[in-house]
């Protein structure tokens, strides 16, 4: 009983830290989106430790907004309260990081246990299913593309807190459901969870109509006995939308373009904005890719940087064989139906499902990696392998088929599968130790009157027999991390080439250079590194990476590198005021056209006195007036005052800001002001902290006066 209470979890977290103990400890990196994801997250945390909430960031692609960019980060998620309080203990912030996403991560883990027991009503069909996804790909995911997890975690748990509140309307579900969806759309691109959603709901809606009316009628007197819970989470529902319209609202105006979206085709990125081209999906967008028979060889087959795999336990197979035995029933319908049509739509076009939808369903065309449900799939097929080991248990102990017809079939399962594996090249023996654990396993079951007493050790067993291949498969694909670090330090070239060094680099204050570095070719983590780091990257606008604003696109394109990097790599350049005319038109800069004085430090008539990433404060004495070029680029919520008075900021030299600046001393300041104000995010914060305060008192409540916790999870 201690065992399945506590250990039944702790073992199984234990193993997975030790397997993956490589990325932990920085011998292999983290890598892809998933370093791009630490060094937001990095930026936003320092940035909000020394006061400021980042609106803009000055450090790549020569300023721009952060937005769309923070969408990523889960900027209102209470995990990242979690990882500020990390970050102040006596370790460094990558230790910190790591910490508390796995941490995250794993509580996706226990919603996938807590969500299979609340639809199977069984904890040994849960624990399965949790087993399996903790040792599948999903793993993988966590150190390459952690937008999966990030969409993922709160998608379970809504489904989790959905399933038990149609179960028993209680008010502390409700808000469990509330809260966990105001995360989800808070989150990057809450479409994925939709789709999953819309598909369960209409195959339940499909399959069993007259209970979802039964559902449907103690609904309504829910909703008509608990008026201000209602009232409540539809308001709470509706702030937490805010975010995406003013992100969908700022995409209209079109200031930001992504060129990564549309293949650096000018056309396209200046006119399309966040809608993807079905062309350029077909072209560019992902597709799962199911693990062949090496994946239980010696050698695996297992590329560190591929995101796009379906791995799951050799053990599942043998459970999916065996449940021949048993019958589906409309829960494993409903089940199996979801998972084949979101494996449908990221097979993208080679059916017919994903062009439907790209089509008739106006969402789609907003994101190109249909191999973000990965992590569903292999959810829902946990599910599914849950509930049939159950079953076939039930099966063997109710003896409904003959003993021995029955041992024949476990025997003749596990040869098929063993000789599947014999066909690899070779050999990996953690997967013949599973087929003979699982053959002893169910032969038992099949032919001992009273097979595992102890439940305990029933669990750990089960444990057994789910994790003992993965183990193997999971730490060589660890391994891989430090050899793929070692190939990429010999070719710096390479658009993997990882920065390791500096992840930690502590920021106690925002720091002003009149310069920046000289222009070469950079990879995504050169721009990741000057957020981590908070210090400028060079001159040069990505076709691949970020959210440059529109004119800073547009500008790259009109000038090659090296003479943008001779201009722009001073941040201010003073031209006689009669030049602003000209400057203010659609001039392609340079140096020397018009005539003009590159500030490269602070001189007695020109001093920064305050910058942070919002705002830079400058203080200037000239003899004649001036009109100031701030290499940085424009954008229209820039506002600027001279001695407290507003002044209009120009767009000059096609891509910046410009300022005419009288003569005198004077105090010039350039502040960015986001849609709605600092105090719009500001109260969001607060509000999404009220609310989680009020849910994790509604579930205190809940466990102790309304369901103890055994019936919760």
């Amino acid at each position: 009983m201690f065992y399945e209470k506590s250990f039944k979890f702790l073992i199984p977290f234990a193993l997975w830290g030790v397997v993956f103990r490589e990325i932990f400890s920085g011998q292999s990196p983290i890598i892809n989106d998933t370093y791009i994801f630490y060094a937001t997250v990095k930026f936003y945390l320092d940035n909000l430790r020394l006061g400021v909430f980042p609106f803009w960031d000055p450090y790549t692609l020569l300023g721009t907004p952060t937005d769309l960019l923070f969408k990523q980060a889960m900027e209102y998620n209470p995990i990242l309260w979690v990882m500020m309080l990390f970050s102040t203990l006596p370790i460094n912030f990558y230790h910190a990081f790591m910490a508390v996403m796995v941490a995250y991560f794993w509580l996706g883990t226990v919603g996938v246990y807590c969500l299979t027991k609340a639809v199977s009503q069984d904890r040994l069909s849960a624990y399965v299913a949790f087993l399996v996804v903790l040792f599948s790909s999903t793993s993988f995911i966590f150190f390459t593309q952690i937008k999966m997890v990030i969409i993922f975690v709160p998608a379970v748990w809504f489904a989790f807190f959905m399933a038990r509140f149609l179960q028993t309307f209680r008010k502390s579900f409700f808000v469990g459901a509330v809260f966990s969806l105001m995360v989800v759309l808070t989150s990057y691109l809450p479409f994925y969870t939709m789709t999953v959603l819309g598909i369960a709901g209409g195959l339940w809606l499909l399959l069993d109509f007259k209970k979802v009316l039964g559902v449907g009628e103690r609904m309504g007197k829910f909703c008509r006995n608990n008026i201000f819970l209602l009232a409540l989470g539809l308001s709470a529902v509706g702030v937490s939308l805010i975010p995406a319209t003013v992100s969908f609202y700022e995409d209209r105006r079109s200031e930001v373009v992504i060129p990564s979206r549309h293949g650096d085709d000018p056309g396209q990125v200046l006119s399309r904005g966040l809608e993807f081209g079905y062309s350029f999906i077909i072209k560019t967008g992902g597709m799962i890719q199911a693990m062949d028979r090496e994946i239980f060889s010696a050698h695996h087959g297992i590329r560190y940087d591929n995101d796009r795999y379906f791995y799951v336990s050799l053990f599942s197979y043998v459970v999916f064989l065996l449940s021949l035995l048993t019958l589906f029933n409309k829960r494993m319908v409903i089940l199996i139906g979801t998972g084949l049509l979101l494996y449908f739509i990221s097979l993208i076009e080679a059916s017919a499902v994903y062009p439907f939808l790209f089509k008739h369903v106006f969402y789609f065309k907003f994101f190109r990696n249909p191999y973000f449900f990965l992590p569903f799939i292999v959810t829902v097929y946990a599910m599914v392998v849950g509930e049939q080991f159950v079953l076939i248990l039930k099966q063997l102990r109710e003896r409904r088929i003959n003993r021995f017809v029955s041992s024949l079939f476990i025997v003749f399962v596990h040869l098929f599968v063993g000789w599947l594996i014999a066909q690899a090249d070779h050999r990996c023996w953690p997967a013949y130790l599973t087929l003979m654990a699982s053959c002893f396993f169910f032969l038992v079951f099949c032919l001992s009157q009273t097979p595992f007493t102890r439940q305990g050790f029933l669990y750990l067993w089960i444990c057994l027999l789910v994790i003992l291949q993965p183990l193997d498969v999971l730490y060589a694909y660890s391994l891989g991390g430090r050899a793929y670090k070692n190939t990429d330090e010999k070719k710096p070239e390479s658009d993997t080439a990882f920065i390791l060094q500096g992840l930690n680099v502590p920021i106690s204050r925002t720091t002003f250079k009149f310069l920046r570095p000289p222009t070469r070719y950079l990879t995504h983590d050169d721009f990741a590194f000057a957020m981590i780091a908070m210090t400028d990257a060079p001159a040069f606008v990505s076709p691949s990476f970020g959210y440059p604003t529109r004119w800073t696109y547009m500008l790259s394109k009109l000038v090659d590198a090296e003479p943008l990097d001779a201009y722009a790599g001073h941040k201010f350049v003073l031209y006689d005021e009669r030049w602003a005319p000209w400057l203010t038109q659609e001039v392609i800069p340079s140096p020397g056209k018009p005539p003009g004085i590159f500030i490269d430090r602070e001189q007695e008539n020109f001093r920064v006195i305050h910058f942070d990433v919002n705002k830079i404060v400058l203080k200037t004495n000239f003899i004649n007036p001036k009109f100031l070029v701030y290499n940085d680029s424009y954008h229209s919520r820039w506002q600027a005052k001279i001695n407290g008075e507003r002044v209009k900021v120009h767009r000059a030299n096609v891509a910046f800001k410009g300022v005419l600046v009288p003569a005198g001393e004077a105090t010039l300041e350039f502040r960015y002001i986001p849609p709605g104000g600092y105090c719009l995010n500001y109260l969001l914060i607060l509000f999404f902290m009220i609310f989680f305060v009020y849910f994790l008192r509604e579930i205190y409540l809940g466990l102790r006066y309304g369901a103890d916790a055994e019936k919760f999870i």
